[in-house]
């Protein structure tokens, strides 16, 4: 049976894993072909510091899982996740008086427009993802495509993820000669809600945490919508680092510790002081966003933190929230695959449903002068 292949890719500080999938023909059906983690370095909180040693070891698990997986090389559409503490959102709201006439598909395209240009001038930022929150139509909310109704006043308010321009375009440059049929961008937490979060839990609201080696990324939903993201320069490796000061023993020491049960009282305390700092941090922008303690959905924790002992504890004392696991219950094996594979069904399935439009040939896009906004998904 013929199958279209996609990959799907995740750079981590530390790690980079690919996971290839096969579509049947019908495109409805899929199955993991192949997933690795393989080494990564020159990259550091999603910036790449060091292009010539980051290109090296991009080359190298690249090659390595053409070799173990043959289908690779079939691959006819590959995603990347982006994250790092450059990642951000922002929302961008335009007025049009429209002296009470019909909304026109024009209208709209404009606003668009018109917002992505807003955006650029204020912070000189690629876009990674945009999505139309609300319409208000003469001081009433609107949800829906207001095309078509009669108007006086047209406010948009505009969603987007953003990443620095110079970082995106280092990325871009170091993985340029491996000749990848790169279709478009994911944002990392986009990717992982894709599988970690339930439908259910999109719409009453909910918290996604993804508690990383080097830092904390938060996405924030409602109304199967993102309404905010943050990063939180705060990891796992933290807790590693201060446990090998503390008891003046290794990194790889201090990491087993972290890793087993905890039984030794300095890591104990080590431990809850770093989780107790990140759930206060979590739980002040959620009061920003006057969200404490009303996510019906809860909190989903992933990362390779999130399997540090009793962090679910201390974080439900601390948020007053349910703390879940992920919604599709991976096995052991998958679970730190969530971002490359999510990256894989997060766009196709806005592929299908229409929802977004992914950006193609993105190659053209970077050589491009002219283009000032780097677009990968529009809803």
């Amino acid at each position: 049976m013929n199958q279209n292949y996609l990959m799907g890719i995740d750079l981590g500080s530390q790690n980079m894993k690919i996971v290839l999938v096969g579509y049947e023909n019908n495109e409805t059906k899929h199955k993991i072909i192949s997933k690795n983690s393989y080494p990564i370095s020159g990259i550091s909180f999603g910036y790449i510091n060091n292009k010539k040693d980051f290109s090296k070891s991009f080359n190298n698990a690249l090659n390595t899982f053409y070799k173990k997986t043959p289908q690779a090389s079939k691959a006819k559409e590959v995603f990347l996740s982006i994250d790092g503490d450059g990642l951000s959102s922002e929302y961008i709201t335009i007025i049009q008086q429209l002296r009470n006439r019909t909304i026109l598909s024009t209208d709209i395209e404009n606003v668009q427009k018109q917002a992505e240009i807003n955006l650029y001038k204020k912070h000189k930022k690629n876009i990674i993802h945009t999505e139309t929150i609300s319409y208000i139509l003469d001081g009433f909310k609107h949800f829906d495509n207001p095309e078509g109704l009669k108007v006086k006043k047209l406010e948009t308010n505009i969603f987007f993820l953003t990443y620095p321009e110079n970082h995106l375009s280092n990325l871009e440059k170091s993985i340029n000669n491996h000749d990848l049929p790169i279709e478009g961008y994911v944002a990392a937490p986009q990717a992982a809600s894709e599988i970690a979060i339930s439908t259910i839990d999109k719409k009453s609201g909910c918290l996604l945490v993804d508690y990383g080696a080097e830092k904390t990324t938060i996405l924030l939903i409602e109304d199967n919508k993102p309404i905010h993201l943050q990063v939180f320069k705060n990891g796992s490796k933290d807790i590693t680092k201060k446990i090998a000061i503390e008891k003046k023993i290794s990194i790889s020491d201090a990491e087993k510790i972290k890793k087993n049960k905890i039984k030794d009282s300095v890591a104990k305390k080590i431990i809850k002081s770093e989780l107790n700092s990140i759930a206060k941090k979590i739980n002040d922008t959620l009061k920003k966003w006057n969200r404490e303690k009303m996510l019906p959905g809860g909190i989903i924790l992933i990362g390779g933190g999130a399997k540090i002992d009793k962090i679910e504890d201390i974080f439900k004392s601390k948020l007053s929230l349910p703390i879940k696991k992920p919604f599709q219950n991976m096995s052991d094996e998958h679970t730190d695959y969530y971002t490359a594979y999510g990256s894989i069904l997060f766009a196709k399935n806005n592929q299908d449903t229409g929802n977004n439009e992914i950006l193609k040939n993105i190659k053209k896009i970077w050589k491009t002068t002219t283009k000032p906004i780097l677009k990968i998904f529009k809803l």
